[in-house]
């Protein structure tokens, strides 16, 4: 009897955490489904200036990246040797680097579409959500996939940030990581910051 008990609570339980997984990739769905339609409107608004549009993008890109944790993970193993005025300057530089350089591609767009075709848990309140951008000129679609947290705590609601861009395979941070490791053991977190300011 105590055996079927348990099955039963173990069931109970799975069925449970199943649901509650379902809802939560609804949610992430529905989270990046709402960026790129917000996205798609801010590129085909008409009315917009070249400058009104690179502002919203701008915007856009600032409310949805967690610049904040991607910074602190581009600097690997040099940020605990960092001081906390180096980290926030760092993290300043940086965020403005990201936003400028996602705003900027913008100024490539073509009337390219996004479409989402899965969701995958990676870790508890961490997402793949794999899409595909659709080309106009018949090549073939690209597969762009977004790296979402959810960094809602017990006082918040719901709340999906992007935490990488994964493009055809190549993590976004992890390049940088690659890429900022070589100029801090070369250089110092100085010229690196330097480098970031200079891209702007």
């Amino acid at each position: 009897m105590i055996k079927i008990i348990r099955l039963i609570c173990i069931s109970i339980i799975c069925i449970v955490m199943s649901a509650l997984a379902d809802e939560q990739h609804k949610a992430v769905d529905q989270y990046v489904d709402k960026l790129v339609d917000d996205a798609q409107i801010v590129l085909h608004n008409t009315k917009l200036t070249d400058e009104e549009r690179s502002n919203k993008s701008k915007a856009l890109i600032a409310a949805n990246l967690d610049l904040n944790w991607m910074a602190k993970y581009t600097l690997g193993r040099y940020k605990k040797q960092l001081a906390e005025k180096e980290l926030q300057e760092f993290i300043q530089s940086y965020s403005q680097y990201v936003i400028k350089t996602y705003a900027d591609l913008v100024k490539n767009y073509k009337g390219e579409k996004a479409t989402i075709k899965q969701v995958e848990t990676v870790d508890t309140n961490e997402f793949i959500v794999r899409t595909e951008v659709i080309k106009t000129n018949g090549q073939p679609p690209i597969k762009v996939d977004y790296f979402v947290k959810n960094i809602a705590n017990n006082n918040a609601p719901v709340k999906f940030l992007i935490a990488d861009v994964i493009t055809e395979g190549i993590s976004m941070i992890n390049s940088q990581r690659s890429e900022f490791d070589s100029i801090l053991t070369n250089n110092g977190i100085a010229v690196l910051i330097a480098t970031l300011k200079k891209k702007l």
